[in-house]
């Protein structure tokens, strides 16, 4: 039997899908935009339940992420850079979706990255390198 969670999962892996194919220049990020737009209208639709384990899954994610992200060297950080968006509007989708799903469930890491990414500007030239950055402070709260 297919649960809330196994559909979650399949919403995760489309998004990250979108992510990829976008910051591997496979795909247009207007394109890859708009797809992730309707990923989100779909998303809406499903009970709360495929909703909550969906930004649950995001968040321990994230987590994983940030960790990854503060063990890079050198090299692999100037390859991450140039592999990061100038447009930030994906990711600023996906933190305000999670936390408008998670609400107090939210955890701080996430808190703090949905308040940096709408505090950049959505399309910016030193968008890759402060979005590193950002996921590099977000360290500090890991909870």
């Amino acid at each position: 039997m297919i649960t809330h969670h196994d559909i979650a999962k399949l919403f995760v892996a489309e998004a990250t899908r979108l992510s990829s194919m976008a910051m591997l220049g496979k795909m247009d990020m207007d394109a890859a935009i708009m797809e992730y737009r309707l990923m989100l209208d779909t998303l809406e639709k499903q009970p709360d339940e495929v909703k909550f384990h969906f930004a649950w899954q995001v968040q321990n994610r994230t987590r994983q992420a940030i960790a990854i992200y503060n063990r890079m060297g050198p090299n692999s950080r100037r390859a991450m850079i140039s592999l990061l968006p100038e447009n930030l509007t994906m990711t600023v989708l996906c933190y305000d979706t999670v936390s408008d799903i998670l609400k107090s469930d939210t955890q701080p890491h996430v808190i703090f990255l949905c308040k940096a990414f709408n505090a950049l500007p959505r399309i910016d030239q030193a968008n890759p390198e402060k979005t590193f950055q950002t996921y590099c402070a977000a360290r500090k709260h890991l909870t």
